[in-house]
């Protein structure tokens, strides 16, 4: 699966699982980085495609500098349900 995840570490079956569903993938070079922590990007990604699946969203009703990126459909997902006050808490960095 992943270089940095052997069988038997603690959240094996867990990255497994979003892997398997194409929640989350690889951070490059075959590597999870399962220590590296999570953006609320990512955050974001993960409860919509646990919600609803990956589907396409629509990320044209974004305003902001970065309506760009590829997480933009899934961060206003969760701002527009109220799951992240993204006002303040949401940022490209």
């Amino acid at each position: 699966m992943f270089i940095d995840i052997p069988v038997g570490h603690k959240y094996y079956n867990a990255i497994e699982y979003v892997n398997r569903l194409n929640i989350m993938s690889s951070m490059g070079g075959g590597t999870f980085q399962a220590d590296s922590g999570i953006t609320i990007e990512q955050m974001c990604k993960i409860v919509v495609c646990l919600l609803l699946g990956d589907v396409p969203l629509d990320a044209n009703i974004l305003d902001c500098s970065w309506s760009n990126r590829w997480s933009a459909p899934y961060v206003e997902y969760c701002r527009v349900s109220g799951y992240f006050n993204c006002d303040k808490e949401c940022s490209a960095e």
